[in-house]
C-alpha cells in the first residue's frame, strides 16, 4: 500500500505538523510526565533522555520512511504544543496493522483535545480509499483513552498483551472506496 498524506493537518482548535528529530524538546511535555507516562510506558514512569530521543527519532524516521505517521500538534490560538496523534504502521499479535496513536500534556486532558485529534487522522486516512481498517489499544482500566477510541468509532475488538500488561484492541473499519480497488490495502 503506497499511503501518502500531506504534512500539515488543521482542526478547529489545532495545528499539526510531522514529527521531526528535533522535536524532543515539546515531547517532553508529555515523555517527562509522570501522569501521561503512566499509561503510556510499560514500567508507568516517566522516560529518561535517552528514552525520548529514542521515541523522538522512532517517530520522526516513520514520517521519513513512509510518508505518514504522527504529528505534533499545537493551539491555533496561543501555537502552545498541545500533543501528538497520528497513524503508524505496528506488529500486532504477530499481523501487520496500521495503528491510531494519540496522547497529550497532561493540563489539557478533558478538553476534547485527544478526540479531536484522533478523529482528523482517522478522516484523513479513510478519506484516501486506501485503508479499510485501523487499531488503537490500551490498558482496560484506561478510561480517557478508550473514550478518545469511543468517541472515533472503534469498537472492542479483542484483549491482547503489549510490553507485558494487558491491553485491550478498538477497530474502526471502512468499506474500500473504488478508486482503491486497484491498490493493495492493509487489513
Amino acid at each position: 500500500m503506497t499511503l501518502t498524506l500531506p504534512p500539515e493537518l488543521q482542526t478547529t482548535r489545532l495545528l499539526g505538523r510531522p514529527a521531526t528529530d528535533g522535536d524532543m524538546g515539546y515531547l517532553r511535555h508529555i515523555l517527562g510526565s509522570p501522569q501521561t507516562m503512566m499509561w503510556l510506558s510499560a514500567d508507568g514512569k516517566a522516560a529518561d533522555e535517552p528514552r525520548m530521543l529514542d521515541i523522538t527519532r522512532s517517530l520522526s524516521g516513520h514520517w521519513k520512511a513512509h510518508g505518514f505517521g504522527v504529528r505534533l500538534f499545537f493551539l491555533r490560538g496561543s501555537g502552545a504544543f498541545a500533543g501528538w496523534a497520528g497513524i503508524r504502521y505496528v506488529m500486532l499479535d504477530g499481523a501487520p496493522e496500521l495503528e491510531l496513536l494519540y496522547s497529550l500534556r497532561h493540563s489539557l486532558w478533558r478538553e476534547g483535545l485527544g478526540s479531536e485529534m484522533a478523529r482528523a487522522c482517522l478522516e484523513e486516512v479513510r478519506a484516501t480509499g486506501l485503508v479499510r481498517s485501523v487499531v488503537a489499544y490500551t490498558q482496560p482500566h484506561n478510561a480517557a483513552s478508550l473514550g478518545v477510541m469511543r468517541a472515533c468509532g472503534m469498537s472492542f475488538e479483542r484483549t491482547t498483551t503489549v510490553a507485558g500488561l494487558p491491553h485491550v484492541v478498538h477497530r474502526l473499519r471502512w468499506p474500500v472506496e473504488p478508486q482503491a480497488t486497484d491498490q493493495t490495502s492493509v487489513r
